[in-house]
């Protein structure tokens, strides 16, 4: 029996910004990455894009927004795109994937690195 994901505000957060933004400058590219991330299903991310789209006025609309993704884009609607950014690499982790990468590439473990308070 297949669980319906409950949608936390970061994922609506991040919902949100890939809607009006897309996903330049954020390790997740395509959908199928992003609802992976959020633990959804890739239909599911694409029908809150949808009420998103609504809500912004753009094409591909749906109009089944929850309580929760109302909040989310009258708190963000008037962010601008350097800050959403930041908060949505925050959401995914993004600093930390990055950092990763780069010791890998160093020939590092970054498993192994230790943190500097």
């Amino acid at each position: 029996m297949k669980t319906t994901h409950t949608w936390t505000k970061e994922d609506y957060i991040l919902t949100f910004f890939v809607t009006k933004y897309g996903t330049t400058g954020l390790y997740l590219k395509s959908d199928e990455e992003i609802s992976k991330f959020i633990g959804t299903s890739k239909s599911s991310l694409t029908k809150m894009k949808s009420n998103f789209n609504h809500l912004l006025g753009l094409p591909n609309q749906l109009n089944h927004i929850k309580n929760l993704q109302q909040e989310v884009f009258e708190e963000f609607r008037g962010v601008d795109l350097t800050t959403m950014k930041s908060k949505v690499k925050s959401i995914i982790k993004q600093d930390e994937i990055e950092l990763k990468q780069i010791f890998s590439k160093m020939g590092r473990n970054p498993n192994s690195m230790k943190k500097i308070s």
